[in-house]
């Protein structure tokens, strides 16, 4: 009952909030700029071209200097689109005055990506709480994607909305998620995937601390600054919201630091894959920021996307954390991220190669072909015919050197038989077994099914990915015994392979798309059965090969190992036989003696009445 009505109250609190979140998509759609591009220097905005005059150097808008881009936004975002504006420039050394009509800031599809991010933020904090309402890190990560919602659909805007100061109410509220969201993600980072007790409570109540007194700090300045229109008020505001940068930055950092040491200390194989999808998560949303937009500015290039686009990429971040806290398996993380990694790199230098194959042609044929056109068709044409097959082959070496999609046949095989030779007992053999080919092809299930002949039936064993069927029996499907051949899903394996498609009910109930039978030429004892590869390629013919070869020593070996428990059980019978014997042997022979004395006794004693 109590978290029944806990639940409530956060909902009813979520619905509030995301009234607000409402109330900031309307007040950055009314947030103003100049109708001109422009850039800073220390003295004020520079202006290319405006009104036909050059080298214009603006001060003062509205009474206000103006000599970064914070100054210039929080001047112009008391005004709305289509307001005017006085300002005061300079121009070839004289001073003028004129007055300008302001346009938007956003773009249209700026504001369709700032409320979708904001709906999948509040989504996704929703479902997840939903989910797990008793975990204190299910709510803090609740918290979390509000405060990051609020961020962005709170951002600076216009604050001079007079409908219940509904603007003043956003920049508060923005506030409130720019210092609190940083500090809720370190306290994210100290809950999960489990809590860190040494120096928990202190820090967090530090850190807590700390943005109470940012979000004073600033709200109360941007209220004085609202009502006294003051230059001093301006640029106190500013100081202070540089401190909230300086604010989500050391506290971010510190996470991340917290989610790294989480990783390398931790015990639990569970845990390691829930904080490699935070991984992720970092990788795809500010990893691509930094590659895709920071850096290329730094190094004064052209940002390579969009800003739309970017703030996308950022709804990774939300998306993998919460399969991380419900669904960690939902993938090979491991996998994904590793060969995700491998493949981005290696492509970017395959295009870095394309593009400078592109630029060596067009040389080339520029020496003989005159005509622009037709040498960007033949340069194109010739790279991409060269290209294709050079990708096809670097793809396949990364999957021989790095996933086990290719392997040495000989090699593989070579060390199952060795590491299998000594096994003594069925079960040790399945488990080195499937370990070993679980390394070398990586699928999304994998299992042994064995006969059981006393009860007539099947039932997997060892296994990954057929969890709903362990410990279950099935029927025989005498089909596939007969067939006394490997059967899969034609779909599944490289054309070519004169392997049969059997209609199986057993193939289809477990899922599996290959089925290999463990057998001798006298004895049947199961399958081998695997799902489809995580890589999503086929299976080849040395896959198929491999797999036989493994399911026919593996059938020599329990063949082995029943051998060897026969004769033990042989052996033990005998020596229990002959202990029966020589109990036997006493037996008769105490038996024997006793009755001998007391006949010796009466034979005596008849004789001397005689």
């Amino acid at each position: 009952m109590f978290t029944s009505r806990k639940t409530y109250y956060v909902l009813l609190f979520d619905f509030s909030l995301t009234l607000l979140f409402l109330i900031g998509i309307i007040h950055i759609v009314k947030k103003s700029n100049l109708p001109f591009d422009y850039s800073f220097n220390n003295n004020g905005i520079l202006v290319q071209e405006i009104y036909d005059k050059s080298n214009i150097l603006i001060t003062e808008i509205d009474g206000f200097r103006v000599n970064n881009q914070d100054e210039l936004e929080m001047v112009l975002d008391a005004k709305s689109p289509g307001d005017i504006v006085e300002i005061t420039y300079t121009s070839s050394g004289k001073i003028f005055n004129t007055k300008v009509t302001l346009t938007e800031f956003y773009s249209n599809f700026y504001i369709i990506t700032c409320s979708f991010l904001t709906i999948v933020f509040v989504f996704i904090g929703i479902i997840v709480y939903l989910k797990k309402p008793d975990q204190v890190y299910a709510l803090i990560f609740h918290w979390l994607c509000f405060g990051v919602a609020g961020i962005i659909s709170l951002t600076w805007g216009n604050y001079n909305i007079e409908f219940f100061h509904a603007g003043k109410i956003a920049r508060i509220g923005f506030h409130l998620s720019y210092t609190f969201t940083p500090v809720l993600f370190l306290h994210f980072a100290y809950s999960f995937p489990r809590r860190i007790e040494f120096f928990r409570k202190t820090f967090l109540v530090t850190s807590y601390s700390l943005a109470v007194i940012l979000f004073d700090a600033g709200s109360v300045l941007f209220l004085l600054f609202v009502s006294k229109q003051s230059q001093d008020y301006l640029q106190d505001y500013l100081f202070v919201f540089d401190l909230f940068r300086l604010h989500v930055i050391l506290w971010i950092l510190t996470s991340i630091i917290v989610f790294i040491q989480s990783f390398r200390t931790s015990p639990y194989k569970s845990e390691k894959q829930k904080l490699l999808w935070l991984i992720l998560g970092f990788i795809i949303g500010p990893g691509s920021f930094a590659a895709l937009w920071a850096v290329p500015q730094f190094l004064s290039f052209h940002n390579l996307v969009s800003e739309e686009i970017i703030l996308i990429m950022m709804t990774a971040i939300p998306v993998t954390f919460a399969i991380a806290i419900l669904k960690y398996r939902l993938m090979d993380i491991e996998f994904v991220i590793t060969r995700g990694f491998v493949y981005s790199f290696t492509l970017a230098l395959l295009y870095s190669l394309y593009l400078l194959m592109i630029y060596v042609l067009s040389e080339l044929t520029n020496s003989i072909l005159q005509t622009p056109n037709v040498i960007s068709v033949i340069s194109f044409g010739v790279a991409a015919l060269l290209f294709h097959p050079i990708r096809i082959r670097l793809e396949k070496f990364i999957d021989k050197r790095f996933y086990g999609i290719r392997y040495n046949f000989r090699e593989a095989l070579k060390n199952i038989i060795e590491e299998i030779k000594d096994v003594h007992s069925i079960q040790l053999l399945l488990y080195k077994v499937f370990e070993r080919i679980n390394d070398l092809i990586i699928t999304n299930k994998i299992g042994f099914i064995l006969l059981n002949k006393s009860e007539n039936n099947f039932a997997i064993t060892v296994q990954r990915g057929f969890d709903e069927h362990y410990n279950k029996t099935f029927e025989i499907d005498e089909k596939l015994i007969n067939s006394n051949k490997t059967a899969a899903n034609s779909d599944k394996i490289e054309s070519g392979l004169s392997i049969p498609n059997i209609e199986s009910d057993l193939m289809n109930l477990l899922g599996a798309d290959i089925m290999i039978p463990i057998r001798t030429e006298a004895e049947f004892y199961g399958f081998l059965i695997l799902g489809s590869k995580q890589s999503g390629l086929k299976y080849t013919i040395e896959d198929i090969d491999l797999l036989e070869s493994v399911s026919s020593r593996v059938a020599s070996t329990i063949e082995r190992i029943n051998l060897q428990e026969n004769i033990i059980r042989n052996k033990l019978e005998m020596e229990k036989l002959d202990e029966l014997n020589q109990m036997k042997s006493f037996f008769v022979s105490s038996v024997s003696h006793d009755l001998k004395t007391p006949l010796t006794s009466i034979k005596m004693f008849t004789e001397f009445l005689r």
